[in-house]
């Protein structure tokens, strides 16, 4: 509440940053219901898994996109237990791994930069810059400090059993914490062009103590001490220019 009032005392707006605008301050948003961290497996996955018309397969691993003469995917093709297995859709084929399987899967597949592909072998199906413009919100802790009215979260606390069955009972407590992130904003800076329709630095307030308990490394890594307890305001830096940085290697 203090990091809210302190943003619009200075003028910033406190608003839904994933509206219309998102330039300003919010509190830390996370897909919920009744209190508990809803995956997207609990929100869609797992209500639908005794369908007759879907078949889940754990522990495989998927090799290729299979794409016909006429650039259209048909199928895919995955290894489990030693085995090989081409299965054919009968309307569309959705990638869907996350920031690094997805290009890689579309490169096995023969989509992405020629070259890139040719080294490895791969027959190029689509000569795209699948891969580029890979992004990490490269941050830095620039502010730690001790909260005279409110105490961080620890992580032994969250993990008492009283904490857990508070959780599972209420969905209250320690563990109701979006990974201690409590506020965030997204701003810009001197440095953005103002052209530009995105921010180029984001804050997190956090609540955690990164400095003790299981986090030590973290904290470590950040030239925390580790006898103090604190909260801190760690910034993240957005690139604005395209990077190449997720290419394959085998």
């Amino acid at each position: 509440e203090a990091f809210a009032a302190a943003a619009q005392e200075v003028g910033y707006e406190y608003r839904d940053i994933n509206g219309e605008k998102h330039i300003g301050f919010a509190k830390m948003q996370v897909t919920i219901r009744d209190g508990r961290r809803l995956s997207t497996a609990k929100a869609f996955l797992i209500p639908a898994e005794d369908r007759d018309n879907l078949q889940i397969v754990n522990e495989a691993y998927v090799q290729k996109v299979l794409i016909n003469k006429d650039k259209e995917a048909y199928g895919v093709r995955f290894e489990k237990d030693g085995d090989v297995y081409d299965v054919r859709a009968r309307k569309e084929v959705i990638v869907s791994g996350g920031s690094i399987n997805s290009p890689q899967i579309l490169m096995l597949s023969g989509i992405g930069p020629k070259a890139h592909l040719e080294d490895f072998g791969i027959e190029v199906i689509a000569d795209l810059p699948v891969g580029d413009n890979l992004q990490d919100h490269v941050g830095n802790a620039v502010l730690n400090f001790e909260a005279k009215h409110a105490k961080p979260i620890f992580l032994k606390e969250a993990a008492l059993p009283s904490s857990l069955l508070r959780y599972k009972l209420s969905a209250t407590g320690p563990d109701t914490s979006p990974a201690s992130v409590e506020g965030l904003a997204f701003l810009n800076t001197k440095y953005n062009d103002a052209k530009l329709e995105w921010p180029d630095v984001e804050i997190h307030l956090i609540s955690g103590t990164p400095a003790t308990d299981d986090t030590q490394i973290l904290g470590q890594s950040f030239g925390i001490s580790d006898k103090v307890v604190i909260n801190r305001i760690q910034v993240f830096l957005y690139y604005t220019e395209r990077l190449k940085f997720h290419h394959i290697n085998s």
